[in-house]
């Protein structure tokens, strides 16, 4: 009888003899350790179902996907959400806060000119009325500005895709058609006599004259208080004598006039500007880049005094209203990221 070491036995031969290395600790079996060091690498993606448990070990439960395919997703989902917040900001700041005209006309000149863009603040005049010498856009719908002078351009006939095109031109400020705001510079306030001329052809505000160096082409033209009766406020031309009287504007009305005084629709013709048809006061010119700047007071009405009526108030308690719309959206945003942060806690906590 063979022994199992002997050729020929019935046992298939061992492996051989691994030869000891001098200085090496001797060793009887495999190394434990071997199995951690010869585990394979753990791919970039691995099927829920098919990975070992040992691969869960801290991992998220939805880090399945790779991350350029996560954030793509998420991208994705969150864009439109994204569109829509910047929507709805651009139209809460042009409602309540800033927005951007166009000069259609020369009736400013040289203090505006033609294509000039402007900023008008429209929260200025929600904490306090109009005063003299600011520039003022305000709506001519239901005013004897309605449809007047060179600052009204019809729009021609058209589809509703360039009818559309228009509106969102009008909205960003650079549309040319179809705008009823006007522009104007407010000369006097509520309780104010006005008139024209003295004997140096200067306007007269509650008797003191301007010293208006910002008008353009000024004809001059006469205007006092019409007589009574008269469809407007104002009489022009040759209809004011020596004798004739100023002009008092009534409370609650802006007495405007434009800086070219020789291509202006402005009170003279048209009458007074209502309190609740000013927009807003224009502080600023954004376009062309050559001519941007402030839209100052001149000095010249820091030395009139008020005369007559006091200016018709404007409650300041509506102006906190206007920053409803920003609290709610600062609280949605809040809301939303703690409840992220919860489910993140909960996900930390699960794994």
């Amino acid at each position: 009888m063979t022994s199992p070491s002997e050729p020929g036995g019935g046992s298939e031969p061992g492996p051989p003899p691994t030869e000891a290395v001098p200085g090496a600790p001797h060793s009887t079996g495999p190394d434990p350790g071997d199995a951690e060091v010869a585990r394979p690498e753990r791919p970039e993606v691995i099927p829920v179902g098919e990975r070992p448990a040992a691969y869960d070990a801290g991992a998220p439960a939805d880090n399945t996907l790779p991350k350029r395919r996560r954030f793509r997703g998420s991208l994705w989902r969150e864009l439109p959400v994204l569109v829509l917040i910047a929507v709805v900001l651009a139209l809460l700041i042009k409602t309540f806060l800033v927005q951007a005209f166009y000069i259609p006309s020369g009736s400013m000149e040289q203090t505006l000119h033609v294509n000039d863009r402007v900023l008008v603040n429209k929260v200025l005049y929600h904490l306090r009325d109009p005063h003299r010498g600011e520039i003022v856009v305000f709506d001519t719908k239901g005013t004897g500005f309605e449809g007047q002078g060179s600052d009204y351009a019809p729009c021609s006939n058209s589809n509703f895709v360039v009818d559309g095109f228009r509106a969102v031109q009008r909205f960003l400020g650079v549309g040319s058609c179809g705008q009823t705001d006007f522009i104007k510079r407010v000369i006097a306030e509520p309780g104010d006599t006005v008139q024209c001329c003295n004997y140096q052809g200067r306007v007269m505000v509650n008797g003191h004259a301007l010293d208006e160096k910002y008008v353009y082409d000024d004809n001059h033209e006469p205007f006092c208080a019409a007589p009574p009766g008269s469809l407007r406020p104002a009489a022009l031309g040759s209809a004011c004598g020596p004798d004739a009287k100023p002009i008092t504007v009534p409370k609650g009305m802006y007495w405007v006039m434009g800086d070219h005084r020789d291509d202006s629709s402005d009170s003279r013709p048209n009458g007074f500007v209502p309190r609740g048809k000013v927009v807003g006061r224009a502080f600023f010119k954004v376009w062309p880049p050559s001519r941007i700047g402030t839209l100052p007071v001149p000095k010249t009405f820091a030395s009139v005094e008020a005369w007559g009526l006091q200016s018709a108030g404007t409650p300041a308690l509506s102006a906190p209203l206007l920053l409803l719309p920003l609290v709610g959206l600062r609280w949605q945003f809040r809301r939303r990221g703690y409840r992220r942060r919860r489910g993140a806690g909960r996900r930390k906590a699960a794994s």
